[in-house]
C-alpha cells in the first residue's frame, strides 16, 4: 500500500475539481482515496473504493460523526 497525505491550498467550494492519477500495479484489486475535512477529525467527507476484477465497481460513501 501507497499512502499520500497533502494539504490542499484552499477549501473546496461547488465547481472545483481534483484530480487523481496514478497507476496501479497489475495484480492490485482495488484502490481507496479518503478526503479527510482534516488531520484530526475521523470524519471521512468523501471515501471512494474503485475494484476491479469480476466484480468492477465503485463505491462511494462518507462517514460524519462516526455514521456511515
Amino acid at each position: 500500500m501507497v499512502k499520500f497525505t497533502g494539504t490542499l491550498h484552499s477549501p473546496l467550494e461547488f465547481g472545483h475539481v481534483i484530480i487523481v492519477s496514478g497507476i496501479t500495479k497489475s495484480t492490485a484489486k482495488n484502490f481507496i482515496v479518503n478526503f479527510l475535512s482534516d488531520k484530526t477529525s475521523t470524519d471521512i467527507p468523501l471515501h471512494m473504493n474503485v475494484v476491479f476484477g469480476e466484480n468492477e465497481q465503485i463505491i462511494r460513501n462518507t462517514k460524519i460523526n462516526g455514521e456511515v
